[in-house]
Parts: C-alpha cells; structure tokens; sequence
C-alpha cells in the first residue's frame, strides 16, 4: 500500500476535482452519522420489534444487556448478535427483505442528510465509484445502497441457517474500525484489481472509530461536530464537513 501523509491530505483540497492523472476515482462513505441522522441498526431493529408482540417479554433481557454493554463488559459485536437474536432470530428472508422495504420507504427520505446526498451526487459526476462501507447489518445496508446509487455495499454479515432464517450470530467481523480497511482492500483486489497506487480515494466519518479508514485515504472527510474528531482533524489534516 502506498503511504498516505498527513502533509498529502492537508495539500490536497477536499472541494477542488481529484487530479486527473490516471488514477480511479474511489468515494467511501460511512453510513450512521455520516449519511443519516440516526442509527439505522437501532431503527431497524425497534420497527420490527414494536409491530410484533410476542417479542415484547424480551424487554428486560434487552435492557441488561445494554447496561451490560454500556459498562464496557462486552464488545458491540456481542451486543449485535445478542439483539439480532431476540429480535429476528428465527425469521426468515422472505419477511425481512419486505420489512426492510416498509421499513427503508419512511425512513430513509426522513433521515439522511440533504448534505450527504449533494455530495454523492457530486462524487459520481466526477467520475467516482462510490462505496457505502458500514458496520451496519447487510440485510438492510445493501438496499440502501441500492436506492442511493452505491456502486458497492460493504456491511456486517448476519448469518443465516439452513432452513433461511436469521441465527442472530454474525457471519463476518463486526465492520468498524480496521476492519474497514481490511474489509475495503479485500473488495479492490477481488472486485477492482488495482494497487493502491493506482486509486485516489476520499473517504467520509463521523466517529473516531472511522480514523483508520479516513487515514486509509488519500483525502479523510471528518465529518459532523464531535469534538474528539475535530481535534483529529486538526492534527491530521482531515477536511470538515457539517451536512
């Protein structure tokens, strides 16, 4: 991989066009906070959760399992697995794909920013291939994709059985920090096959989870107003966006 300073990205302005020198165009952007308002895993989940009462008597359970979590006993990948499988574990394909078509309907239009679509928009007639790289659950982060006009989705695997129902456990690594660099350079050399010299990448977060991939690129956008970001950015040379 070639090496990316911090005098690279600060030299390199954000709202000017990448330099045309033969490189691919590659836009990577987070989704939770970077895109939309809100979380999307949390939504997702509670929108199936409240139309179906037999899950309800879970609550309790639902809960210590946050304050487990919140107390830092366990990581956000036991957290996801454990809601994935009191909420939809046991549900099949068919029922989650037409809930997260219902769900995707109200929610999206109401909750990604109008800044974030200008600056999609702006990626792809530039000639960029856009790649939404999340660590939000497939089932649901492929269709947002979709109807955004991702070239690629790379998101947390859920693992299904073989009777095609939802097991709870994930069937990938939770895709959040380095693993977004891993999980990204393993879909360029499968799906694109050039070396990292031959891509001018600009990537987009909101987190500091997200440094990684923002230091991954040749251009990191920090993206919103948290305060720890910012002073990265700072330090780094990131651009800032508020959308």
């Amino acid at each position: 991989m070639a090496a990316v300073t911090d005098a690279t990205k600060s030299a390199t302005p954000r709202r000017e066009p990448p330099p045309d020198d033969g490189r691919m165009k590659l836009a990577v952007f987070d989704l939770d906070g970077t895109i939309t308002r809100r979380d999307s895993f949390v939504a997702f989940l509670w929108s199936w959760f409240k139309s179906h009462p037999g899950r309800w008597p879970h609550t309790p359970r639902l809960v210590a399992m946050a304050g487990v979590h919140k107390f830092g006993w366990r990581d956000n990948s036991w957290l996801k697995q454990r809601y994935l499988h009191v909420i939809l574990g046991g549900v099949d394909r068919e029922r989650i794909a037409a809930h997260t078509a219902t769900f995707l309907d109200g929610w999206l239009d109401r909750n990604v920013r109008p800044g974030a679509r200008e600056e999609l928009r702006r990626q792809r007639e530039q000639g960029s291939r856009l790649v939404l790289l999340t660590a939000s659950i497939d089932v649901y982060a492929e269709e947002i994709g979709r109807r955004l006009g991702f070239d690629a989705v790379i998101a947390t695997k859920v693992a299904w059985s073989s009777e095609g129902t939802l097991t709870g456990e994930l069937a990938s690594a939770n895709c959040e920090r380095a693993e977004k660099v891993t999980r990204l350079e393993q879909y360029l050399a499968e799906e694109v096959d050039r070396p990292r010299e031959g891509i001018f990448a600009t990537a987009y977060g909101d987190d500091v989870k997200d440094v990684p991939i923002l230091d991954w690129a040749d251009v990191g956008v920090a993206v919103g107003r948290r305060p720890k970001l910012h002073a990265l950015a700072a330090s780094k040379g990131y651009a800032i966006e508020q959308w």
